[in-house]
């Protein structure tokens, strides 16, 4: 007896570590599952965005999100929020191990909403922070913080990444801030060498003070191949895209539109390298609009350079866009209206755009062109 309790003593510890061992290596996720509910493997987005991070993936992985409206009112930890979620890089995950979130039972089934007070450690609803082929969509997203309310962020390596066919909902806001903006509702920023191919497509964005804010600092590291094509923009108070220090920007069939009081940019954009596409874009600034309005304002666009990550000698092109202000300017009269603001560009091909500038009390200028070449 005394020698089977010393084989316990000895034994027993080793066999619990080896079951905290093989549990801590748990098989990768592997096709369908399901998030809220009953009876759904898992109870919210972030519970299965860890399940992810634990255990990676070994194939195509979809998360159906059941029919409903569920809330995260958490602002300080992200280990324990429900709603609101931030994905690293997945082990496994890779063009043929893709990784979809979906509305289980289609468009307009699930939203998900961010609230609580003001937070900068958690602007978001979506944040990819490094992951690679992460699909999202037909879903509402709404981040209802009026100071911080990012709905989507890419952020360091992120790449191959899409959100499509989803409504991106921020507050309304009067914020005209440009560098880090909080209120952006999409907000690509600072990202890491090697980022690339990530899309928002065929998507709803309303309100905050930016739609799309993709922005890194320098030439050393650019944000490349960023793609938006098929969006609806409405209601952003002061830009519709700001962007600077990219490779490859694609802007391609949204439809933009504002009205009410303060100036507004619906591109404004620098820095681009290797082509930048801006194609069958409709910008509108109806009547009501104050300040200036620039429909698109376009600065030191390249295409031969020896930026990171660009090819040389691939030529921009801006056309087919349609680009109507009809606004008066309800105040001094000083403001101006500008249908295409054309800067220190290179080497891009600039047709086929329709400019529109009616009822305007400031100056009008259908199309301004400086410093360019090679036009």
């Amino acid at each position: 007896m005394k020698h089977v309790n010393y084989l316990k003593k000895v034994f027993l510890p080793f066999l619990v570590m080896l079951v905290g061992f093989s549990q801590s290596f748990a098989a990768p996720l592997n096709g369908t599952y399901t998030v809220a509910g009953a009876g759904a493997n898992y109870s919210d987005m972030n519970a299965a965005v860890q399940a992810l991070i634990s255990n990676g993936v070994s194939g195509a992985c979809v998360f159906n999100i059941r029919a409903g409206s569920y809330t995260d009112n958490n602002v300080t930890t992200q280990a324990t929020s429900t709603w609101r979620t931030t994905i690293p890089a997945i082990l496994g995950a890779s063009a043929t191990n893709t990784i979809t979130f979906q509305a289980e039972s289609g468009p307009g089934t699930v939203t998900m909403t961010a609230t609580g007070t003001s937070s900068t450690t958690l602007n978001y609803v979506v944040k990819f922070n490094g992951c690679s082929y992460l699909r999202f969509k037909d879903l509402t997203m709404v981040n209802a913080n009026t100071s911080a309310g990012r709905v989507i962020e890419f952020a360091g390596i992120a790449s191959n990444n899409t959100v499509n066919n989803c409504i991106l909902t921020s507050a309304v806001t009067t914020s005209t801030t440009t560098t880090s903006s909080p209120m952006a509702v999409v907000y690509a920023y600072q990202m890491t060498a090697g980022n690339t191919n990530n899309a928002v497509t065929n998507c709803t964005l309303n309100n905050g003070n930016i739609g799309f804010h993709v922005w890194n600092t320098s030439t050393a590291t650019l944000i490349d191949n960023f793609t938006m094509d098929g969006n609806t923009l409405t209601g952003q108070y002061y830009m519709g895209i700001y962007s600077q220090y990219t490779s490859a920007l694609k802007f391609r069939s949204n439809i933009l539109s504002k009205t009410g009081a303060g100036t507004y940019y619906g591109m404004y954009t620098y820095y681009n390298y290797a082509g930048i596409e801006i194609r069958n874009n409709n910008i509108t600034a109806n009547s009501g609009v104050s300040g200036s309005v620039y429909g698109m304002n376009l600065n030191y666009l390249y295409s031969n350079s020896t930026a990171a990550n660009t090819v040389t000698n691939t030529y921009g092109a801006i056309t087919g866009n349609n680009i109507n202000i009809n606004t008066t300017n309800t105040g001094t009269g000083s403001g101006s209206a500008y249908g295409m603001y054309h800067q220190y560009c290179t080497k891009d091909s600039v047709s086929n755009n329709t400019i529109t500038l009616v009822t305007y009390t400031g100056s009008l200028t259908p199309f301004y062109n400086y410093g360019s070449s090679t036009m």
